[in-house]
Parts: C-alpha cells; structure tokens; sequence
C-alpha cells in the first residue's frame, strides 16, 4: 500500500484552443470534453472540431492504454476518469483533463479503482478551491493517492473478472434502458391521446382546422391558449447575489423536468427574496405552470 505515483510514468495534459460543439470527423482534428468521462466510460464521441487558426495550437494526441482524468471540475465531477481502449489518431487532450500512463502495473485494475468509493472519498479530501462549483485537482495530490497494489498476475485475474462481469451487467442496463424508452414512447403516446381526442373512442369528431392536430372531438372548442390565461411573467433576472444558504426555494430550468409533471427538487438553491414589486411578481403559486424559454426551450 502507498501512494499511486509509484506506479504513474508520466502525467500529460492538452492545450485550451478554439473549437466548435460538432465532434470532429475523420478529416479534421479534435480536443476532447471534459465530458468525455462524466459516466466512467471514456466516451471519444464527447469531442470538439478544433477550428481551422488553432490547429497548429492542439498538443497531447490521445493514446490506448492510458487514462483520462479531470482535474478541474464540480465536486462531484472532479477526478473522474476513463479507460483509453480505443483510440482515433485525431484527437487531442484540452487543459483540464490529463492523459496518464502507468508502468508495472495492469492498468485496467488503475481504472476499475477509480471507480470504487475510496478512490472518490480521497480525491474530494484533497481537491482545492474557493468556489462551490468549481474545484482542482494537482498532480502531486494525485500522485499521493493511496492504492493498494496487488502483485500484476493478480491485477491481471481481477481486471479481466471486472471486465467481463461487468459488461454482463452493461448489457441488462442497456436492455433496460430500451425498454424505458418503449415505455416512454407508449407513455407520450398515451398523454398525446387523451389531450388531443379525449377519452371517448366512440365521440363524433370534427376537423379542428389544424394541420397538426387533425381532428378533435365536435364538442370541444380549438382556441388560443392566450384566452385561458390569468396571468403571464417572466422569471427574475440577476438575482445570484441573492442566493444564500437558508431563506426561499429559487426555481431554476434545472428544476424542470420533462418526465413528469412536478418539479425535480433534487438539487436546491434558496434566496433571501429582495423587498418590492420584483419579489411579488415572481412569486409562485399552486397551480401555477412552469415554461422554460431558455435551454430546454418549452
């Protein structure tokens, strides 16, 4: 047991350039996301096209067998890390993720271990930062991570365990998860029914004039939404300097979800509430619906 720099060869990191949000294609160059191992997995499609005046700027090509790390993050983002298995000969490392090799070590059991809560717990102990949001990770403070190292066969016997449990436990999540999204689809399927036709199948039905919404039943009234409301704002504006640790919930687009109909209140931020009209116009109230303008528009 000692610090995992005794097993670390070398420590890389990439260069900030300027890039655009499509992920680069087999003819240009691409800087990773720090995204790219937000789920544990190295994801390589998590890329940026480096834009043409920059190219010359990009360094650390991306190499199999090593392992992406996050060094600047969210505290719950920050360290986490990814397994190269495969990699293209376009892409290059940005300078908040590092590109880390290993020697006399297998280093898929690196990488397993920087799944488990350990790994996370240390990592969170020793990252630094002012900010709530934001926190670093240095790569002595890396490097002096406890890791209990195994003799290599045996590294060797429970990476290969790992990996091969652990893709039978990959495939029934993803059965899993094309079967929620069957379930969504029906679930839509559903609501957009009995919004748009009701709950009669046998109701006598009229052309609601709509291109999009076809028919609708002859004793319903198509009308804009505008002559059922009461009442219609916008959110506040420019109020972080509010936010505090105690006083009222602040309903940010976060706290809306598109699975349901309630808010997702899961992840909080209160505000003590400025005095005057600002403060009463915003107010929410039951009943009351929520539209996000921004972001994940309506």
């Amino acid at each position: 047991v000692g610090a995992i720099k005794r097993q670390i060869q070398k420590i890389e990191s990439g260069t900030s350039v300027n890039a655009s949000d499509e992920p680069a294609d087999a003819e240009k160059l691409g800087v990773l996301k720090t995204s790219c191992v937000y789920t544990g997995i190295f994801d390589p499609d998590e890329n940026k096209t480096v834009l043409e005046e920059d190219i010359h700027r990009v360094s650390c090509p991306l190499r199999i067998g090593t392992i992406i790390v996050s060094r600047m993050n969210t505290p719950d983002l920050i360290g986490a890390a990814g397994l190269v298995r495969h990699a293209s000969n376009n892409l290059f490392l940005p300078d908040r993720l590092w590109q880390i090799s290993f020697s006399n070590t297998d280093v898929r059991f690196v990488y397993f271990w920087t799944l488990t809560n350990l790994y996370r717990g240390q990592v969170k102990a020793v990252c630094t930062g002012t900010s709530s949001s934001m926190k670093n990770l240095g790569q002595d403070q890396f490097g002096n991570l406890s890791f209990a190292t195994p003799p290599i066969a045996e590294q060797t016997q429970i990476a290969a365990f790992l990996d091969r449990e652990t893709a039978k436990i990959d495939e029934l999540v993803a059965e899993q998860r094309r079967l929620m999204e069957l379930l969504k689809e029906k679930r839509q399927a559903v609501i957009s029914h009995a919004v748009n036709q009701g709950l009669n199948p046998n109701a006598p039905m009229k052309p609601s004039g709509i291109e999009w919404l076809g028919d609708v039943p002859a004793h319903w009234e198509v009308m804009p939404l505008k002559r059922n409301l009461d009442f219609l704002t916008s959110g506040s504006r420019g109020w972080a300097d509010n936010y505090s640790d105690e006083g009222e919930l602040f309903i940010r687009i976060t706290n809306l979800t598109r699975g349901s109909i309630g808010l997702d209140l899961s992840d909080i931020q209160r505000v003590t509430v400025p005095d005057g009209a600002e403060g009463s116009r915003t107010r929410v109230q039951p009943g009351d619906v929520l539209f996000s303008i921004t972001a994940y528009l309506g």
